[in-house]
């Protein structure tokens, strides 16, 4: 194994297993996007910095920021909320 592959692979690992699991699941399905929402999976936004930087190492597209949610009939009692959304 190479050190970039290595770099790679260890960059995958790392990521929060919620993380790596929807993505996965997201490509099974035919999918290009994959999102989160901190009221919902807080273990995603665990070290979000270094979570984002290892994406872009992988080279995903990741996103996050405060999102306005009233229109949510599901999202009893809160206004907004913060989303990441990871492409690829």
């Amino acid at each position: 194994m190479t050190a970039a592959e290595a770099k790679i692979e260890s960059s995958w690992r790392s990521l929060p297993p919620i993380i790596r699991v929807k993505i996965e699941r997201a490509t099974e399905w035919g999918e290009f996007t994959a999102y989160f929402y901190k009221s919902v999976t807080p273990e995603a936004f665990r070290d979000i910095d270094t979570t984002l930087l290892k994406l872009e190492l992988l080279g995903y597209t990741a996103e996050y920021g405060k999102v306005d949610i009233e229109d949510d009939p599901n999202a009893v009692g809160i206004t907004t909320d913060t989303k990441l959304t990871i492409k690829w």
